[in-house]
């Protein structure tokens, strides 16, 4: 473009060089004359290349900023995969104030969340409530799962506060009995009852 511009105004002074009578003063203050024409069309080009520039933000900009959803999940430690089983574990939980992972480390050790289990002694259900301790804790159906899981939090609240809220023994007396956690003045020196609260305890802290 500033090749074709010049090339005209170039054709143009020349013209102006042909016409007879120029003397040198004339055509001196015709060359002053070409001279500011030019710089004055490329000036007036410059400015409108510049006014035609257009700043073309990239392909990826915008002023929406797009996150992922946030899926909430349980971990698998503290999921018995049963709805029915997590809604009482969370309801009697928080009945009775005591941590729902705990409770879930009891049941996965005690029962595997099989709430029709009975073990050689005789516990029974998902917490694996004894008959007698059953009874005591107003236990009519150790095999329903609702009543079950309220005996078992109810008594390892029970077990919690009397240890003043020393898990592992309140975890030992729930196993060992709390005779036996009294007798020893800890965890007593059962190789089942030792497994047991270090299991238990693993599975909650994990």
């Amino acid at each position: 473009m500033k090749a074709e511009l010049m090339r005209a105004m170039m054709d143009l002074q020349a013209l102006r060089q042909l016409q007879p009578g120029k003397t040198m003063v004339s055509q001196q203050s015709s060359a002053f004359s070409f001279t500011d024409m030019l710089e004055a069309a490329l000036s007036n080009q410059n400015s409108e290349q510049q006014q035609s520039t257009v700043t073309v933000p990239p392909i990826n900009a915008t002023n929406e900023t797009h996150t992922s959803p946030v899926v909430h999940t349980r971990s698998a430690s503290y999921s018995s995969y049963s709805l029915e089983i997590d809604g009482y574990i969370e309801e009697l939980s928080d009945k009775y104030n005591v941590d729902p992972k705990l409770v879930h480390s009891i049941i996965k050790q005690e029962s595997g969340y099989k709430s029709d289990s009975v073990s050689g002694a005789g516990a029974m259900g998902l917490m694996q409530l004894m008959p007698a301790t059953a009874s005591y804790l107003g236990v009519k159906d150790p095999f329903d799962p609702g009543q079950n899981i309220e005996g078992g939090v109810k008594y390892i609240k029970q077990m919690i506060e009397k240890y003043d809220g020393n898990t592992e023994l309140a975890l030992a007396a729930y196993n060992a009995g709390p005779g036996n956690v009294d007798r020893y003045g800890g965890i007593p020196p059962f190789k089942e009852t030792q497994n047991y609260v270090s299991k238990v305890m693993g599975n909650y802290l994990a």
